[in-house]
C-alpha cells in the first residue's frame, strides 16, 4: 500500500556558544535564528510549522557521536 508522506522532520545542529545568555534573552536570540533559519530554507522546504515565542516545555537534548567524531566534523 502506497502512503503519501505529510509531515517532515529536520534536526539542525546548532553552535550553543551563539545562545549563551541570559534566560530572559534567549527567546530573542531564538527568534533571530528562526527567522534566519527560515530564509535559508525557503527553497527546499515547503513550509514551517509553529513558532519559539513561548517554550511550553524544557527537556535535556544530548547528541551522541561516533568514536571519531564524525558527527562534530561535519
Amino acid at each position: 500500500m502506497k502512503q503519501n508522506i505529510v509531515s517532515r522532520e529536520y534536526k539542525v545542529m546548532l553552535k550553543k556558544e551563539r545562545f549563551v545568555g541570559l534566560q530572559n534573552d534567549l527567546p530573542e536570540r531564538a527568534k533571530d535564528f528562526w527567522r534566519v533559519f527560515e530564509d535559508s530554507i525557503q527553497d527546499i522546504v515547503f513550509d514551517t510549522d509553529g513558532s519559539l515565542d513561548q517554550v511550553e516545555k524544557q527537556r535535556t537534548v544530548r547528541f551522541y557521536d561516533t568514536a571519531d567524531h564524525r558527527l562534530r566534523e561535519n
